[in-house]
């Protein structure tokens, strides 16, 4: 359930901020009256991007962990 609610928040985010980016993009070269170059051009980026949550959220899970258990959850 900890990893859940890290996860779901993440790939939402994600998600939203891809379409977002793609949609603001089209609109940009509308405006300027110029064609996508690259369609798949956002992928490393994004990739990379999800690359560096991932390791952030695994390292972060032991600590995460410790709080979640009854002991730990005494002394919020």
């Amino acid at each position: 359930s900890v990893l859940w609610q890290t996860a779901v928040p993440i790939v939402l985010g994600l998600a939203l901020a891809v379409t977002g980016g793609i949609g603001l993009g089209l609109v940009l070269l509308k405006l300027v009256d110029k064609q996508v170059a690259d369609w798949w051009a956002f992928l490393p980026i994004t990739g990379v991007g999800a690359a560096l949550i991932l390791l952030v959220t695994v390292l972060s899970l032991p600590p995460l962990w410790r709080m979640m258990r009854p002991d730990g959850l005494r002394t919020e």
